[in-house]
């Protein structure tokens, strides 16, 4: 576990997301989904994974009447942030 220069455990923080699902993309009018993806559930801390995940859990109660089974955790070194565009984005322009 990853310790302050003092020695004391650190809160690190994560994200939660799962691959069940789908996504469907800006602007779509079709009634089926676009993109098979990982969706974001959320972000939590904690010390460990597992203590993070149990916060997430607390913090989050609708996922208990929602179907996701599986969730991955990955800790986020950063919280800093760096958006792309993609070039020659089919986005119809609006008249």
């Amino acid at each position: 576990m990853p310790k302050s220069a003092r020695g004391e455990s650190m809160t690190r923080s994560f994200i939660f997301i799962t691959e069940e699902g789908f996504t469907y993309q800006p602007k779509s009018v079709s009634q089926m989904p676009d993109v098979d993806n990982f969706q974001v559930l959320g972000f939590s801390q904690g010390q460990t994974e597992g203590k993070a995940f149990k916060n997430f859990l607390c913090e989050n109660e609708w996922l208990g009447i929602m179907t996701f089974r599986k969730v991955s955790c990955y800790e986020l070194k950063d919280r800093t942030c760096k958006e792309f565009l993609i070039p020659n984005s089919r986005v119809k322009k609006s008249p």
